[in-house]
């Protein structure tokens, strides 16, 4: 759709009005466009084209191009101005979501979490699948209440990753519990896909819920929820820890009983790593293990390349050639890595599938950081 050269002013004017301070500080220089990962795979995003059609109120601002933005924060770092476009993406997509432009497979994960409390159409009584065979007790008044994440409780891949964490927590006599089928999405995706009533539906419910609880502490697996209530969730007080970050602070309790025997390479998620600047814990965690060479790809911490799954892409069809995940698993695989370990579940999904669509699998495989740990303890 090209673009119309005629002013939308109505449109301009609540494009200002949500944006604020970050439109006017734009001036055009590119930066932005330039390390845009869509630029790595043949182009379908151009962030700066898109802020200036916000400045001047021309051409399509609600086309289907904002849906692209994984809002993986790159552009941000990038920015003299530290003009916060993930940000400037999720108000347009706002408006389009008013205006009912939102594509069908992003409207179903948002129709999921408002019904069901998940993205991922799963029923409430499944939620707690995940645990059949192990132990992971309620919340009650431990330490420390894990939110396991809606990926992780019906993603039958993920599901693997939250049964490592629970094991791990166990073998260490962590003191934890579990909102069971009261668990609901953190809304971090929903605020991202322009649905702000859906957010503060999610984040009020939530909020509700944990001071309820008491809980003081939660411990997190995915980097989406640990953005959420970390910086999201303003009035929450409690200290909110990813899962790699504790499980660094609990090294001398660890007790390795094999060796790893692999070279891995991690890849920092961009809701970890750019967003919330978790960088070494992780690495620290991994050169901890027996037998593990960790090594560094090309791109990695600030300049890591998306997945492709945050912004709400990870339920929309990209089509093959235009993956991220295949440059990142290659990336991997050239590096000399047998392992891509990552800590976020949407990577995990989104490189498993890459390996296949390369038919590399038997090259390379992905693991998360909790898998890897509960081999060798």
């Amino acid at each position: 759709m090209g673009d119309n050269p005629r002013p939308d002013l109505d449109t301009r004017e609540e494009i200002t009005n949500r944006l604020g301070e970050d439109l006017p500080l734009c001036y055009q220089c590119g930066g932005c466009t330039g390390v845009c990962p869509w630029g790595e795979v043949g182009g379908g995003l151009n962030p700066r084209v898109i802020m200036r059609r916000g400045q001047l109120g021309i051409g399509n601002i609600l086309s289907d191009e904002i849906w692209l933005c994984t809002t993986c924060d790159e552009c941000v770092d990038q920015c003299p101005h530290q003009v916060n476009l993930p940000s400037v993406m999720s108000s347009i997509r706002s408006l389009s979501v008013e205006k009912a432009m939102i594509p069908g497979d992003l409207q179903d994960a948002l129709e999921s979490m408002f019904r069901l409390g998940n993205p991922w159409s799963g029923s409430v009584r499944k939620r707690v699948e995940w645990t059949k065979d192990i132990e992971v007790p309620d919340y009650e008044d431990q330490d420390m209440l894990w939110w396991v994440c809606c990926t992780l409780s019906y993603d039958d891949r993920n599901r693997n990753v939250a049964r490592a964490m629970a094991q791990i927590l166990n073998v260490l006599d962590a003191s934890y519990g579990i909102m069971g089928r009261d668990e609901k999405c953190c809304g971090n995706s929903a605020r991202r896909m322009g649905e702000e009533g859906l957010f503060m539906e999610l984040r009020n419910e939530n909020m509700k819920a944990i001071k309820k609880l008491g809980a003081e502490k939660i411990l997190t697996t995915s980097p989406h929820c640990y953005n959420a209530f970390k910086n999201e969730y303003s009035d929450l007080e409690a200290d909110i820890v990813h899962y790699t970050q504790y499980l660094h602070d609990r090294m001398d309790d660890i007790d390795f009983l094999g060796e790893f025997g692999h070279t891995v390479a991690y890849k920092d998620p961009c809701y970890l790593g750019r967003h919330n600047n978790v960088y070494e814990e992780p690495r620290e965690l991994l050169k901890s293990i027996p037998e593990l060479e960790l090594i560094e790809m090309d791109r990695n911490r600030e300049t890591a390349l998306c997945c492709g799954g945050g912004g709400g892409r990870i339920w929309a069809e990209t089509d093959p050639e235009q993956r991220f995940s295949n440059i990142g698993v290659e990336d991997a695989l050239e590096s000399g890595a047998d392992i891509l370990a990552t800590a976020c579940p949407y990577c995990t999904l989104n490189f498993e599938d890459s390996a296949k669509t390369l038919d590399i699998e038997d090259e390379i495989d992905i693991m998360d950081i909790a898998e890897i740990l509960l081999s060798v303890i």
